[in-house]
């Protein structure tokens, strides 16, 4: 069971009394009302305190740069965990410092030598954050670096053991299975498994140069058999089409021992490297995260100081101490804490029900109240840190509507009244009064919307010890409370919007088929988004109201999207401001295109390129083609720069109106998905031009002559990759015969196309979306496209639209390779001659 540890900050108040009489009284009440919860002190060393502005200042960033800390000791965490699996070792204990985690939590010491306590607060910080910074770095370098061996070795482990339809078959035919003479050639042939009887009794028949009894069954698998056939060289084309024309699919193979041996050998090379690798950054992570870990806990004594000051005031009188009460003993130790704190901070330890937090998680971050702790599991040591604080030597109201607030977030809004106030002092105006940190007024009344009703009466204020200013601030300050006026309320405007299209539409009452018209995608394909960017959109609450929950982030993003409705209509929708929802939508699809687009829109690798190339050929019988390119253009407000560079010309002529674009070119696989798009070229490009400038024409023309080909269209260049119709006039039979297949290929390029644009309506019509922002929006579009596609997401049939004729037509074709003129020649005649041109052109 994991073992929760609390780091708590209790105040020395009473006079006379020192940190070691109250250690004392805290000793003595936990043995006599908590005896099982075990007591350390926590020793948090005399730091230089600084400024009011300094603190308050340095308290905002500590809230970053926690999340941060915490984040990276995760990743170093879990990575120990994922290299202990993949090594098949059992899990060691973490240590810090050459002792374990908890031991080292308990009797922590504050490093002198690293950190010295002269330094100002915020050059510790800085200092622990870059250590911090450049160990992440180097871990994902180095974890780069290991995942790419990883992700070898599991592509050739793959090719071992996949179907016999993608995998390597060199493992499995030996030399005397194969006949390789002047005249005769063994092929290998993949049946079905229930094919098989058809198998033997129509190969022979197949053709008649193949040598009779000559098939031999060499291996069997869960939906294949492979067998062999040896027939005559002259009628090897022949075979593969009849056998194609059965369902039989003929592997092209060539026995090598060398390039057997070879690969045998770059396998077992990849696997001492991995492993090699492996142990070296196991080593290298149980070292980084002792330091690590170390930073963690002096960036929380220096939390735990900031806090305590802005808490407690000047001089630093508190005790710091670490406790691990069990689960059953929390309510006891927090009363224990209560009593020692006396009623004037007693709300500090009010238990989570007693203030309406849900049960805590474990190694979870939350803001949500009034103390601080760590969380440390004794079975696992793995952590992670908890603040709860409030607003600065204020006690929070028990109302339900405002006690989640945390002392970061008041102090924000402190900070901003200091400087409202400031700049007020200089205009000569009065100001009113702001709440101290003795003003005990509810936070409802600060937070209420303007009314003609006078403000309640405040409360009598106690006094509580601030923090000593300098000469200067001391003078203005008098000065300006000379010349402020009586004592008035502060008021938050907030605008009243309604959000119940969208509470109706979150609710579990609301209709499948309604939720998927205004989505686009299903509840459960919704709820996988959701939990798929939980981790990048999510937010904390602020001191002036709860975060917006990460579905409705989500819902925003996707809606607008689907709907392409303008902001206003996406505001009235969700209850929500139009620079909010513009907001979210940016960082939505932000997030997909950082964290789902490597998942879910790559480039298919070799087995997956292998299936798409018999797909295709299966359905248009053109030859090793891995995918279909279509360029669209997206209209976009003309932009303030560069306006002739996205004129879309042939828009313009066609609708007799100006209009601009930037272009989306798109590689689609037969499933209908991308698995590569270029987005944001000037409109006024052509399709030839974006070609060029995009990643996949670099990639693509140095691997030239892999016998992969992408169909594009006339306004394509003929390359040793891309292959196009034939454009000039009078063609032939063959020609035309051609042009009818690779037409059939296309059209899976541009129904994707129309399914993606009738999908995400906002594709359809001019965006409000900045220029430099729409490549994000676009490839959102187009990850989320293949989502729906991947899940078998259906698309309503009225959502379909008209693809405008965006590729350009031309009367002749850019011919760039004559050995590639020559292969598509070959191709067309094979597809003519062979029967599988049809008639259409006729």
């Amino acid at each position: 069971m994991a073992t929760r540890y609390w780091i708590v900050s209790l105040p020395v108040q009473t006079p006379g009394s020192t940190a070691n009489s109250l250690w004392a009284r805290l000793q003595d009440s936990i043995s006599r009302h908590s005896f099982d919860t075990p007591l350390y002190r926590f020793n948090v060393p005399d730091l230089r305190v600084g400024t009011l502005d300094s603190l308050l200042a340095l308290s905002d960033d500590l809230v970053k740069s926690n999340v941060f800390i915490e984040g990276v000791s995760h990743k170093i965490r879990r990575q120990i965990e994922e290299l202990e699996r993949a090594g098949g070792v059992e899990s060691g204990a973490l240590t810090v410092d050459g002792v374990p985690v908890d031991t080292y939590l308990t009797r922590f010491v504050w490093d002198e030598g690293k950190y010295p306590t002269m330094s100002p607060l915020k050059e510790i910080v800085g200092s622990i954050q870059s250590q911090v910074s450049k160990i992440e770095d180097d871990m994902k370098v180095r974890g780069a670096e290991y995942n790419n061996v990883r992700s070898q070795l599991s592509a050739i482990n793959r090719k071992q053991t996949g179907s016999l339809a993608v995998r390597d078959l060199s493992n499995l035919v030996k030399p005397e299975d194969m006949v390789t003479s002047e005249h005769l050639v063994t092929l290998l042939a993949v049946v079905p498994k229930y094919s098989q009887k058809d198998w033997l009794s129509s190969y022979e028949s197949l053709d008649t140069f193949v040598v009779p009894r000559s098939s031999k069954k060499l291996y069997e698998d869960n939906e294949y058999a492979l067998y062999t056939v040896t027939l005559f060289a002259k009628v090897v084309d022949n075979f593969k089409v009849r056998a194609r024309e059965k369902g039989f699919q003929v592997r092209d193979f060539e026995y090598s021992s060398e390039a057997q041996e070879s690969r045998k050998e770059e396998l077992e090379k990849l696997m001492q490297d991995q492993e090699a690798m492996r142990a070296s950054l196991l080593q290298w992570c149980y070292a980084s995260y002792s330091e690590v870990f170390s930073s963690w806990m002096h960036f929380c004594a220096v939390r735990v100081f900031v806090e305590s000051i802005l808490r407690y005031g000047l001089p630093p009188s508190f005790l710091s101490a670490v406790l691990a009460p069990s689960q059953k003993g929390e309510k006891k130790v927090r009363s224990i804490l209560e009593e020692l704190c006396g009623n004037v901070h007693s709300i500090y330890w009010k238990s989570e029900d007693d203030v309406g937090v849900a049960g805590l998680g474990e190694h979870r971050v939350r803001c949500c109240g009034y103390y601080v702790f760590v969380t440390l599991s004794s079975q696992k040591d793995k952590l992670g840190v908890m603040y709860r604080t409030s607003i600065l030597g204020d006690p929070v109201p028990t109302d339900d509507s405002r006690v989640g607030k945390t002392q970061e977030e008041m102090m924000v809004k402190e900070k901003e009244i200091h400087v409202m106030s400031n700049r007020r002092r200089k205009r000569g105006e009065s100001k009113p009064q702001a709440h101290d940190a003795g003003d005990t007024t509810p936070i409802d009344n600060i937070l209420t919307s303007l009314d003609d009703a006078p403000p309640p009466p405040p409360p009598p204020r106690r006094e509580l010890p601030l923090l000593q200013l300098n000469d200067h601030q001391e003078a203005d300050d008098a000065d300006a409370s000379s010349s402020s006026s009586p004592h008035q309320q502060r008021r938050l405007w907030v605008k009243d919007r309604s959000r119940a299209w969208w509470e109706l539409c979150s609710s579990a009452d609301y209709p499948e088929a309604d939720f998927r018209r205004a989505f686009r995608m299903s509840r459960p394909t919704f709820h996988f988004l959701c939990d798929a960017l939980a981790a990048a959109v999510a937010k904390e609450d602020t001191a002036l109201r709860a975060a917006i929950p990460v579905r409705q982030r989500v819902a925003v993003c996707v809606w607008r999207l689907a709907t392409g409705e303008p902001l206003r209509v996406v505001s009235k929708r969700f209850g929500l401001g139009i620079s909010t929802c513009h907001k979210l939508i940016l960082e939505v699809c932000a997030a997909i295109r950082n964290l789902l687009m490597p998942r879910f829109l790559h480039w298919p690798d070799h087995p997956t390129s292998t299936a798409y190339k018999t797909r295709f050929e299966a359905t248009s019988g053109v030859p090793g083609v891995v995918g279909a390119m279509y360029t669209t253009h997206i209209p976009i407000i003309a932009p303030k720069v560069s306006v002739a560079a996205y004129l879309n010309r042939r828009h313009t002529e066609r609708n007799h109106k100006t209009s601009y674009s930037i272009t989306l070119q798109g590689v689609v696989g037969p499933d209908g998905t991308f698995t590569d798009v270029c987005i944001g070229w000037p409109g006024s490009m052509s399709d030839e031009q974006v070609l060029r400038k995009s990643a996949l024409h670099q990639r693509a023309s140095a691997a030239a002559g892999s016998m992969s080909w992408v169909v594009g269209g006339a306004s394509y260049p003929l390359t040793e990759w891309m292959l196009v119709p034939y454009a000039q006039r009078n063609l032939t039979w063959t020609q035309h015969a051609f042009n009818e297949k690779v037409g059939e290929v296309r059209r899976v390029a541009t129904e994707a196309f129309v399914r993606l644009k009738g999908r995400w309506a906002c594709l359809q019509k001019r965006t409000e979306v900045k220029l430099q922002d729409l490549p994000a929006v676009l490839a959102a579009c187009c990850v989320l496209h293949n989502i729906c596609e991947t899940r078998g997401e259906d698309m309503d049939p009225d959502l379909r639209c008209d693809l405008p004729p965006d590729e350009e037509e031309d009367d002749t074709v850019l011919v760039q390779s004559e050995s590639a003129n020559k292969v598509r020649d070959d191709i067309a005649h094979n597809l003519l001659h062979r029967g599988l041109a049809g008639t259409a052109f006729f």
